[in-house]
C-alpha cells in the first residue's frame, strides 16, 4: 500500500509541476478556454488554431474592437421577415395568419411572431382580429423593397463599421487604401436590395410554382405511361 500511495503521490506532483510551469509561461491574460465559449473577441497567441479549439494560449483583445467586426450574413430574422412579407403579398386579398405562414415556410410560430411584432410596429403590415383575421400588407407589394425590410430587421447592410454613421468618423479614413473597396461593396449591395421589391418576388414565385407544377404533372404522366 505504501508503494501505492507513493505512485500516487508521485504523479499528483508530476502534473502539479506541469501546470505550474505552463501558468509561468503565460503572462496575467491568457485564457485556455474554448474559444466559442468565451465572450470577447479572441486570438491565438500563435496562428495555429485547430477546430474551434486553440492549441496555443490565447490573449484577450479589447471587447470594443469587437464592434469592428462585421459579419456578412443575413440572420434568421432578416431572411424569416422578407419570407412572411412575401407571404402576405402572395394574398393580397385576404389576411394571412401565422400560423399558416409557419406552415408553409417550415418556420417556428413563436419565432414569427417576434418578428410580425416589428412588421407591424414600423407600419409594414397590419392585424385584423376575428375569426377570419391574421395579417396583411399596408400598401402595395411594389412599394416595399427588399432594401427597406432588411434593414428594418438587421439594422445596416454596411459592410464594415466606419460606412454605417453619415459622416464617415474613423480616424484612418483618409489614408486607409481599402476604404474604397467597402463602399463599392456597400454600394453593390445596396443597388440589389433597394432595386428588388416584394412585387418582383412574387412573380419570382409565381414562375417558381409553376415550374414545379409542370415537373409534377410530368413526372404524373410518365408513371401512368
Amino acid at each position: 500500500m505504501t508503494i501505492l500511495y507513493t505512485c500516487i503521490f508521485v504523479l499528483w506532483l508530476f502534473s502539479f509541476s506541469i501546470s505550474i510551469l505552463n501558468t509561468l509561461n503565460c503572462n496575467h491574460s491568457t485564457i485556455f478556454i474554448r474559444e466559442k465559449k468565451v465572450g470577447f473577441h479572441l486570438h491565438p497567441a500563435e496562428d495555429h488554431v485547430q477546430y474551434g479549439y486553440p492549441v496555443n494560449p490565447i490573449r484577450i483583445e479589447n471587447i470594443k474592437e469587437r464592434t469592428e467586426e462585421i459579419y456578412m450574413k443575413i440572420s434568421t430574422k432578416g431572411r424569416y421577415a422578407l419570407r412572411m412579407m412575401l407571404e402576405f403579398a402572395m394574398h393580397p386579398q385576404e389576411c394571412t395568419k401565422i400560423s399558416q405562414v409557419a406552415q408553409r415556410q417550415q418556420i417556428s410560430v413563436k419565432y414569427l411572431e417576434q418578428i410580425v411584432t416589428v412588421l407591424c410596429k414600423a407600419g409594414y403590415v397590419k392585424s385584423m382580429r376575428g375569426a377570419q383575421g391574421g395579417y396583411r400588407l399596408s400598401r402595395d407589394a411594389a412599394d416595399y423593397t427588399v432594401g427597406e425590410i432588411l434593414r428594418l430587421t438587421e439594422g445596416s447592410l454596411s459592410p464594415v463599421a466606419c460606412l454605417e454613421d453619415e459622416k464617415n468618423l474613423c480616424k484612418r479614413a483618409d489614408s486607409c487604401a481599402t476604404l474604397g473597396i467597402w463602399k463599392q461593396l456597400e454600394d453593390a449591395i445596396s443597388n440589389v436590395v433597394d432595386h428588388a421589391t416584394l412585387a418582383d418576388l412574387v412573380e419570382e414565385q409565381k414562375k417558381k410554382e409553376q415550374v414545379k407544377k409542370e415537373q409534377v404533372r410530368k413526372e404524373t404522366e410518365n408513371s401512368h405511361a
